[in-house]
């Protein structure tokens, strides 16, 4: 699933570099009344957002057509008797679903906030270099400007590999052992990519800045499967959800606080070497709850 998203993704940025290309830049201005003018733009540096735009309204459609389907049972309801042709529903007993004890909630709970914390650590760094790389390479490459598709569809294809890398180690190591080499690729290409930029050796920031995707390519299926691990079943989609807060406020604060792309960098790769002390301890700590 993953290797095919990154594909689309890599034939995505060639597609948007076209766009850019080909399409001449239009303008419209719109007059409203009462003051409320303002101005319309296709083509040009944002044909490729418009094409985005279409590919969502396209998906959409097919969001809307697919519920026609039917929803699948809640595993926490059953049939207990049938009142003509109706069904009478009950909640499973909680008692059938096997509950830990006190003290292995409490671990367990622990698991779960401390994975947050990585996952906040990593994607909220995922975010600001969303926002910076572009810049940075602008700064020191002003004639890359038309090639930025291309350049995004060499990420894409960086993590592309890293999915597929993930999948060849995966069946050598487990994905709590993966992790923190993912983390130690990540912190170190962020490192590097902020000192490379403070020197101005823009082919550097160049690779640092495909290492990270290659991290990126392997971080995203290894959580996936950390997730039915760590988090929960009952509590998924509202642990899921808790964890966007941190990620967001933590993406937050150093694009609105930190006032350098270079420093920004920095800061993530910082935070991911924190994050990554509990990557080290996590493989012992699985094995240690699924014993008990």
């Amino acid at each position: 699933m993953w290797s095919g998203s990154w594909l689309v993704a890599i034939a995505s940025g060639i597609v948007g570099a076209a766009a850019v290309s080909a399409a001449p830049r239009k303008l419209y201005n719109l007059h409203m009344g009462l003051n409320l003018d303002f101005n319309l733009v296709f083509g040009g540096p944002v044909a490729a957002f418009d094409l985005a735009a279409l590919c969502c309204g396209v998906g959409a459609v097919l969001l809307i057509l697919q519920q026609a389907d039917a929803r699948p049972p809640d595993p926490e309801w059953h049939v207990e008797a049938t009142v003509g042709t109706t069904p009478v529903l009950s909640r499973r007993s909680p008692a059938s679903s096997g509950r830990p004890g006190r003290s292995g909630s409490w671990r367990r709970g622990i698991e779960v906030i401390l994975f947050g914390a990585i996952i906040a650590a990593f994607e909220g760094a995922l975010f600001v270099f969303v926002f910076s790389w572009s810049p940075l390479l602008l700064g020191g490459w002003p004639g890359l400007g038309p090639h930025l598709g291309l350049v995004f569809s060499l990420f894409m294809l960086c993590c592309a590999g890293g999915s597929f890398c993930f999948k060849t180690l995966s069946e050598i190591w487990s994905p709590a052992k993966l992790l923190f080499p993912i983390l130690a690729v990540a912190f170190s290409s962020l490192f590097a990519a902020a000192y490379a930029a403070r020197v101005n050796c823009m082919p550097a920031v160049l690779v640092a800045f495909l290492l990270f995707e290659l991290s990126v390519g392997m971080y995203f299926p290894c959580t996936s499967a950390l997730k039915s691990d760590v988090v929960p079943d009952q509590k998924r989609a509202l642990i899921y959800s808790l964890y966007r807060v941190p990620l967001n406020g933590f993406a937050l604060g150093v694009l609105l606080g930190v006032p350098s792309q270079t420093s920004a960098l920095a800061l993530c790769g910082a935070v991911l070497c924190v994050v990554a002390v509990w990557a080290v301890l996590m493989p012992s700590k699985l094995a240690q709850r699924m014993a008990d």
